[in-house]
């Protein structure tokens, strides 16, 4: 393994080659990294974590290559995780990685809890809830299998029927899943009380599923507050939502056929 990693420079061809493929995937990883450091109180001045961590993705990704004769073709997806996740945990890359300091598993840690904010589009404007364009939607096209993944904004995601939503929003009688007390305003598009949809499952993790995750039992009603707070909330505020959103939609998922415990869940969304 040494000297497989010792291989890639910084500066080397191979190595831009790599930064090219991700399109811009790289330096959105080193400002999470950043970020990240920042909100935990650990960014000293010039720091090199965001670089180094990085690195450390790119010569994984190398070094996958290398030892599998394969290359991966999407960095920015889940599939990539996973493969990179199997690959560090062969003997030889489990020794290698404990005799650096444990750097390659922490960075591959960091880059997973990137993927699910990357990937996750989980904010859908209502007016294209609106009547006018779900009638444009063909209602036929829903399948319980996995999705293939579309092209939008610069990234490949797994698409979201906004049929669905709204269907998920009247199942709820446009109540906030978690209080129904939580009152908003009136929206503009439909007259019902604004209220928007969330994956409790992100669509984030398809890749980990087979069957598709976009369906109205994975789909929580939520008012913006708590649509925001169980995103961008402290973690053990979002495990208390996630505790009670998960015990709601459980037979849901076991009538889908999707294993997941409530460990499972609080990974997928970075704890």
């Amino acid at each position: 393994m040494d000297t497989i990693f010792h291989k890639l420079k910084k500066n080397d061809i191979k190595y831009q080659e790599y930064v090219m493929r991700g399109n811009g995937l790289f330096d959105e990883y080193k400002e999470f990294v950043t970020r990240e450091s920042m909100l935990a109180g650990k960014v000293r001045k010039n720091t090199g974590k965001p670089r180094s961590y990085t690195d450390f993705i790119i010569r994984l990704l190398y070094a996958y290559d290398l030892y599998y004769d394969c290359s991966i073709d999407d960095f920015g997806s889940m599939g990539c995780f996973f493969k990179l996740d199997t690959f560090i945990k062969t003997p030889e890359m489990y020794v290698f990685n404990r005799k650096i300091g444990n750097f390659y598993s922490a960075s591959l840690s960091a880059f997973y809890r990137f993927l699910l904010e990357y990937l996750e589009a989980d904010y859908v404007d209502d007016r294209k809830l609106s009547i006018n364009f779900l009638d444009e939607i063909d209602p036929d096209t829903y399948s319980d299998e996995r999705p293939k993944k579309v092209f939008l904004n610069n990234r490949f995601i797994y698409p979201r029927n906004p049929r669905i939503a709204q269907a998920a929003k009247e199942q709820a009688n446009w109540k906030c899943d978690m209080d129904a007390n939580h009152i908003t305003f009136t929206s503009q598009f439909d007259d019902n009380p604004y209220m928007e949809a969330h994956h409790l499952i992100p669509m984030a993790v398809q890749d980990f599923y087979e069957n598709s995750l976009d369906f109205v039992g994975n789909i929580i009603c939520l008012c913006p507050t708590c649509h925001r707070k169980i995103h961008y909330a402290i973690d053990s505020d979002k495990k208390e939502m996630l505790q009670v959103l998960f015990k709601k939609r459980k037979q849901a998922y076991e009538d889908k056929g999707i294993s997941i415990t409530l460990q499972d869940l609080y990974k997928h969304y970075g704890m």
